[in-house]
């Protein structure tokens, strides 16, 4: 019975190997195809850019006898542009991006007003950008949707010969300056207002409390004082013979022959209001 044992144990440990390497064959497999497609994205995508820059003239001149500003298409991003692994670890891209993984990623969440070329990661583009710097134009990103698949994501530059480029560099600037001044009263007004509000809190949290603990201690005084009378600390007769309606009040206590357990329920009352107004502030 034991040699069965261990023949079923080095099968099934040799099948757990077999089934192991496959994996990582096909994890391999994935990368290379993932490094080959991201190889020839780039060689297609410096060709493209390095055309670009080749017609620029032409093509600027061409747009603006349009009436029409020059478009760029730099980068399209398609739902599949990254895929997940099996295992479910971090997105792997599948293919070459020109630009800073983390603006690709939020493509449609991000402000590119105020973006320049720090976005850029490749040369070719890079130059087609100084190109358009050069010629004292400003260059503008921007995103659009594929006109035939609306699951496409397209970033491209706008060079529009009329948005001089230290004019647009000027204002924008201003806007940053304009934005952090903003940002800063906003700051200053968020902490007076914050301020005012934890005091105004503070203020009812103590009013609530002290409240809560007289209203309580008044009645749990009254209560313990009647509920101590009733079990007998007192004989009944006085009992019936002395409350009346006022005796609810407690200066009547300490003339009666309730005092000395108006004087006992008392820190029992206070510690139970405490409790209480604890508990509800």
């Amino acid at each position: 019975m034991g040699d069965l044992r261990l023949k079923a144990q080095n099968i099934l440990k040799l099948k757990q190997q077999e089934k192991a390497a496959e994996v990582k064959k096909s994890e391999l497999s994935l990368e290379e195809m993932i490094n080959n497609r991201k190889t020839i994205s780039k060689i297609n995508f410096t060709d493209k850019i390095q055309k670009e820059i080749n017609e620029f003239n032409f093509n600027l001149l061409e747009s603006a006898n349009n009436g029409e500003s020059l478009k760029i298409d730099v980068l399209e991003l398609e739902n599949d542009t990254f895929s997940r692994r099996d295992d479910g670890s971090i997105k792997a891209l599948i293919k070459y991006l020109p630009i800073k993984q983390k603006v690709a990623t939020f493509l449609n969440e991000t402000n590119f007003e105020f973006i320049t070329d720090n976005i850029i990661t490749d040369d070719t583009l890079q130059r087609l950008y100084e190109l358009i710097c050069e010629n004292d134009i400003y260059p503008i990103w921007k995103i659009r949707e594929s006109e035939n698949d609306n699951n496409i994501t397209i970033l491209y530059l706008d060079v529009n010969p009329l948005i001089n480029f230290e004019e647009k560099r000027l204002e924008l600037k201003r806007k940053v300056e304009q934005r952090k001044k903003f940002e800063n009263h906003a700051v200053v007004l968020y902490k007076k207002n914050l301020k005012e509000i934890e005091e105004s809190e503070k203020k009812n949290k103590i009013r609530d409390f002290l409240f809560t603990f007289f209203s309580s201690l008044y009645v749990s005084v009254v209560i313990l004082t009647i509920l101590f009378s009733a079990l007998g600390f007192l004989p009944i007769e006085k009992i019936t013979d002395t409350f009346s309606l006022v005796s609810i009040g407690w200066p009547y206590f300490l003339f009666t022959e309730f005092k000395s357990l108006f004087i006992f329920s008392l820190p029992v009352g206070v510690i139970f209001s405490l409790f209480l107004a604890y508990k509800k502030s």
